[in-house]
């Protein structure tokens, strides 16, 4: 019914559902929002997913171009987009497991050395200067990579109707090119590169999507 909390006291609702009724009424029913199986499911912002992929909101859009990357990343890791919440810790240098934590590090170590590099620059001996312009480079990447992952999903035709799953390639695409495009080494990205050893170790039983997958499915999470 496009709101979300009712309070019965003043009788009013709270909140309104960001995700509207369609004109042909087809998700107008009280268990629409989780896939018509509240039991299993849940919905803790409102958007719509059927477990294909996700979508880009207005208020996502509107950070993400603004370059306000740390409120791109937190509104579209919570609908449960993994690939935004790993990209959140990388950016903020930080991980929700010791593993990440130490991913991220070097990540962000492989892309400002190589951003020193690339500039003259030795890394473990930069004037202040070039560590403010390093600083910029990499502030730089943290922006065009939320930016980047938005269009992705536009050029994807990503919809409230269709969510959209991209695949790790797509995603290793745009972080290479945003990478070069900042004076970056455009493999500091690896993780859609891990498909081959994947596949070798699913033989013996053992995955290493837990450890370094940017597009799981589905990426909204139940």
């Amino acid at each position: 019914m496009q709101q979300r909390y009712y309070d019965p006291e003043i009788g009013r609702f709270l909140s309104s559902d960001p995700v509207a009724t369609r004109a042909l009424g087809d998700n107008f029913n009280r268990y629409w929002y989780a896939n018509n199986n509240p039991y299993t499911n849940t919905d803790p912002d409102g958007r719509e997913c059927d477990g294909r992929g996700c979508w880009v909101t207005p208020q996502e859009r509107a950070a993400a171009l603004t370059g306000d990357w740390r409120t791109y990343y937190r509104l579209a890791g919570s609908g449960g987009d993994r690939y935004a919440q790993r990209a959140g810790e990388v950016a903020g240098n930080t991980g929700a497991t010791l593993l990440n934590a130490r991913l991220s590090a070097i990540t962000n170590k492989i892309l400002s050395d190589s951003t020193a590099f690339n500039m003259g620059a030795n890394p473990q001996a930069m004037t202040n200067s070039q560590r403010i312009a390093v600083a910029f480079k990499m502030e730089s990447i943290r922006v065009d990579l939320a930016k980047a992952h938005v269009q992705a999903l536009e050029d994807a035709g990503a919809r409230p109707d269709n969510p959209v799953m991209l695949d790790r390639g797509v995603i290793g695409d745009f972080h290479e090119r945003v990478f070069e495009n900042n004076g970056a080494d455009p493999k500091a990205f690896g993780g859609y590169k891990t498909d081959a050893a994947e596949r070798a170790a699913n033989l013996f039983g053992g995955t290493t999507r837990d450890i370094y997958d940017y597009c799981p499915a589905p990426s909204c999470g139940n």
